[in-house]
């Protein structure tokens, strides 16, 4: 089964990408979205972060829905696990966090489905309604993530 779909979309300027400094010195908002037992879980090793109004700007113009766009910045010993919140997300990789890290989708049964080492300042689509998760983290893995707003 196909979870991980490489996209042809544009490029994001360095310019409207803050540093990982500078972001984390805002809201963790990821805390907000979901359960204390759930964030006591993950919390240490994923947080999510309002982009700036420039790069969401920017983003208005590859995303023809509406959307919510944040950093996130994922630590190695995150577990495997299935969005609560979403089926599906498009992400792009600033810092990839190592050079062999991989993104891997598992069935029911703990069997990889789809896996990949998905490169840097790429957009992806993410089926994250299936099991998944990131190994080999060696350093701070941040990106960017943009999730379609239900109706």
């Amino acid at each position: 089964m196909k979870c991980i779909f490489l996209l042809n979309y544009e490029k994001i300027p360095d310019n409207l990408i803050l540093p990982i400094k500078e972001v984390e010195k805002g809201e963790n908002i990821f805390r907000k979205k979901i359960s204390t037992k759930t964030y006591m879980r993950v919390g240490n090793f994923y947080k999510q972060f309002k982009v700036n109004e420039s790069l969401n700007n920017f983003l208005k113009t590859i995303f023809m829905f509406n959307f919510n766009a944040n950093y996130q910045i994922i630590r190695n010993g995150i577990e495997i696990h299935k969005d609560i919140t979403r089926n599906e997300c498009y992400n792009y990789i600033i810092n990839s966090g190592g050079k062999n890290v991989i993104t891997k989708f598992l069935n029911k049964n703990k069997k990889v489905i789809d896996s990949m080492c998905i490169p840097e300042n790429v957009w992806h689509k993410l089926n994250v309604s299936e099991i998944h998760g990131v190994d080999n983290i060696e350093t701070i893995r941040y990106g960017i993530t943009v999730t379609k707003i239900k109706k």
